[in-house]
């Protein structure tokens, strides 16, 4: 039988875990508004962000001992998505698309901020989806890409620069979308070096395709889906032909319908 002070205390720790995560979310969202509207201030604006990514790393410690490097992989996800909002932001000019997009940030933050006890277990994570990483793995790999071609066109970047960066970003993301979930193996790293392989040839051919950066970012993000989803049933030990058939089709009916609404 649980005592009523245990489920106090419990609830009086899930409590301010939940206050702590909606101010630092909400402080993350301020400074990458500041850094929209202010945009001689805007990499000072946007390191602050990131700072504050990194003191609520630090005071999430279970101690103050230095953290193994494997805790701070934690913080890869979140210091992205800041990258990539804070760059949305400053080119954006639509206003309401873009209180729209920071506020989806908002609810990102916080979701990361309010789970932040991972990896998982290798046996737990098999059995666990992460539907919240999910979610912020998409909204970062769709915003990166938009902004890399963004930065592309403004700062006339070299176009094997743009390669460069988006395959190792690439690789890395989708790696450190297993790593979370605590399924790390041969097969994870084979997937996200074949996933980055794929993104090197999706840009190389759409290079060729005269059309807007959101229609491109939503295709590489198409792939990012297959992989993902392919790579999942794979360490879950559910994959089967039905399966990546599946994928394939999902992923074909996107790709179609990306070129029908563009």
């Amino acid at each position: 039988m649980i005592s009523g002070g245990s489920v106090n205390l419990n609830m009086s720790i899930e409590t301010k875990r939940i206050i702590r995560s909606v101010v630092f979310a909400f402080l993350v969202l301020l400074f990458l508004l500041l850094a929209s509207y202010l945009p001689s201030l805007f990499f000072i604006f946007s390191t602050v962000a990131i700072v504050l990514i990194l003191i609520f790393f630090f005071f999430s410690q279970k101690s103050f001992a230095k953290p193994p490097f494997s805790n701070l992989s934690k913080i890869f996800l979140p210091i992205l998505l800041t990258l990539s909002l804070s760059s949305f932001a400053y080119f954006e000019t639509n206003g309401i698309f873009k209180i729209i997009i920071l506020l989806f940030g908002f609810f990102s933050f916080y979701l990361f901020f309010s789970r932040f006890d991972f990896p998982l277990p290798e046996e737990v994570g098999n059995k666990v989806t992460y539907f919240w990483l999910d979610f912020l793995i998409f909204i970062t790999a769709f915003l990166f890409y938009l902004e890399i071609y963004n930065f592309e066109l403004a700062f006339r970047l070299p176009f094997f620069v743009v390669l460069l960066i988006s395959v190792i970003f690439s690789f890395f993301l989708l790696h450190f979308n297993f790593w979370a979930r605590g399924r790390v193996s041969k097969f994870s790293l084979i997937f996200s070096l074949l996933y980055a392989l794929s993104v090197l040839e999706i840009l190389l051919t759409l290079s060729f395709w005269q059309e807007n950066p959101v229609s491109k970012s939503l295709i590489i993000l198409t792939a990012l889906y297959f992989f993902s989803g392919v790579l999942d049933h794979k360490l879950k030990g559910s994959l089967r032909g039905k399966k990546i058939l599946e994928y394939l089709l999902v992923s074909f009916f996107i790709l179609v319908l990306i070129v029908l609404l563009r």
